[in-house]
């Protein structure tokens, strides 16, 4: 696609304050190139040649949105998957999340799991207290860089699988 895009989506974010306000999902734009792939959309922010000029899959800059991060998908969600959490419970939350790439093959969107108190279960995000973070795939493994973020707000709409921790 050779014309430019704005793409609106919105994302799971988290925040270290000691007393939790305002939770709302902010929409973020990317500005780029977009194709869409699959389950999710490409942006390229820059356009050009990779270093590995031969493998037209490699993204020179950019970011993988899953189209359940798309503010137009955003409403859409599986209400029944929420139903029955309790407040201040211990929850696992399976989620997609928005990957930045750098000059590399093109990867899928991440799948996080958070761990954590459930605060609040509002219309279109749950939020979590002190919760712990981990990207699941694509592996290694490993701690998500806010994972020790006192609040993490999470979309409904990327929610992959919800569950009470005993």
């Amino acid at each position: 696609m050779e014309k430019l895009s704005v793409v609106r989506f919105v994302d799971a974010y988290s925040y270290n304050d000691e007393q939790i306000q305002d939770t709302e999902l902010p929409v973020h734009r990317a500005f780029g190139w977009a194709e869409k792939r699959d389950q999710m959309v490409v942006v390229r922010f820059i356009k050009g040649v990779s270093s590995e000029v031969d493998n037209p899959g490699n993204l020179v800059q950019g970011l993988i949105i899953p189209k359940t991060n798309l503010v137009s998908e955003s409403k859409k969600f599986d209400h029944n998957l929420f139903d029955g959490l309790r407040a201040f419970s211990k929850i696992s939350i399976k989620w997609s999340d928005v990957v930045f790439v750098d000059n590399t093959k093109l990867p899928n969107p991440s799948i996080m799991i958070t761990e954590g108190i459930l605060e609040k279960n509002e219309e279109d995000r749950l939020v979590l207290k002190n919760s712990k973070t981990t990207r699941m795939q694509p592996l290694p493994e490993r701690r998500h860089h806010n994972s020790d973020e006192k609040y993490w707000i999470i979309p409904k709409s990327v929610v992959l699988e919800v569950k009470e921790v005993k």
